[in-house]
């Protein structure tokens, strides 16, 4: 963490580069798979080597994103700025709602109708609200300690599973939440969770009998970059096993509210 953030503030255009590159790769390819996806999905050969896993997360966010309905970004305050590009260029903010425990670092006003500061388990918003969420490399801080971002935090292990038991109601029915958090080695890195297998499956199960789940398992390889594997294969990869600014593993889940 100290080194990326030194990274950062040393070349600040490195990191922008990045950024760039990031949303490029994620709009090539949810442009390749924008007439196939949910039925199938494929990333590009070789896609985002050396960059983290947001340009994966970002793809998915593409191509679940709605003009017409209501949408609902969790954890938006401290939101890179491959995020703001990619709202910038495929969203408007006349559908989208941001909520997070924090204060945004910047101005939010160019991206979201409204930027709610409220505690997810107890959000404003009645059932039934959202024809899309996204909760983006977010749900792994919740119960950590993330005092860097905010000091209003709360040390608790079931945080995350009461976080998805309040989500799920706010989806209409039909409606479908972007689900993503690093994932292989189970690891307690502090101010965020590295999930494995088992975690993740008990984090499901609070909502498996109202929901349908989709999954995708990524690896991110010098040689390959991200490119999709069995779970499995991740059993032993720890976050930091690749120099990419990010996780080595992701779990990406699309969860359909069925009732």
């Amino acid at each position: 963490m100290l080194n990326a953030l030194r990274h950062h503030l040393v070349h600040p255009w490195k990191a922008r580069r990045r950024e760039r590159a990031i949303q490029a790769h994620a709009e090539q390819a949810a442009r390749q798979n924008r007439n196939a996806f949910p039925g199938s999905f494929a990333l590009p050969t070789p896609f985002a080597r050396g960059l983290n896993e947001r340009a994966v997360e970002l793809t998915f966010a593409q191509l679940l994103y709605t003009p017409q309905g209501e949408v609902l970004d969790i954890g938006h305050a401290n939101a890179k700025q491959s995020h703001l590009d990619f709202l910038s260029r495929f969203t408007t903010k006349d559908n989208l709602t941001g909520i997070d425990l924090g204060e945004p670092i910047y101005d939010t006003t160019p991206y979201y109708k409204k930027s709610i500061r409220a505690d997810i388990t107890q959000h404003p918003f009645a059932d039934n609200t959202f024809d899309v969420i996204w909760c983006i490399s977010t749900l792994e801080h919740f119960g950590m300690d993330i005092a860097m971002y905010n000091d209003q935090y709360t040390r608790d292990a079931g945080l995350a599973g009461r976080a998805l038991q309040a989500i799920v109601p706010a989806l209409k029915p039909g409606g479908r939440l972007l689900l993503t958090v690093p994932f292989g080695r189970h690891e307690n890195h502090g101010w965020f969770i590295n999930y494995d297998a088992a975690h993740w499956n008990d984090l499901l199960d609070a909502v498996r009998d109202r929901v349908r789940i989709s999954e995708w398992y990524f690896k991110h390889t010098e040689k390959r970059g991200w490119h999709q594997v069995p779970a499995g294969e991740l059993a032993f990869t720890s976050y930091h096993d690749q120099r990419n600014f990010g996780a080595a593993g992701l779990v990406v889940a699309v969860i359909e509210k069925t009732q």
